[in-house]
């Protein structure tokens, strides 16, 4: 899943979404919020740190805006997954 991850303070959230809270490997409550219409992953939110927020790229008003820097949590792909031989590789996740 293409995320982004912005300041908390910036991010302006408008209509309604639903949250589904999910202890991560961290121990850490990780909230995941969807579309109660339509299932779509919106954003998230972790118990920890408050001040960065993870954003589905996709539900952005202009997604092309998206480029992407890293990809995380690497060792958790599938087989089929294609990454990008130029982008640097996170084995963990990002909170850490």
């Amino acid at each position: 899943m293409a995320l982004m991850f912005v300041p908390a303070s910036a991010l302006a959230i408008s209509g309604n979404y639903k949250e589904y809270p999910t202890i991560a490997e961290s121990g850490n409550t990780m909230y995941r919020a969807f579309c109660p219409e339509c299932g779509t992953s919106l954003f998230g939110r972790n118990s920890t740190y408050t001040k960065i927020r993870p954003v589905a790229a996709a539900t952005l008003d202009e997604p092309v805006i998206f480029k992407p820097q890293k990809d995380m949590w690497v060792v958790d792909a599938q087989p089929w997954d294609f990454m990008d031989p130029e982008l640097p590789k996170c084995d963990g996740n990002f909170w850490q």
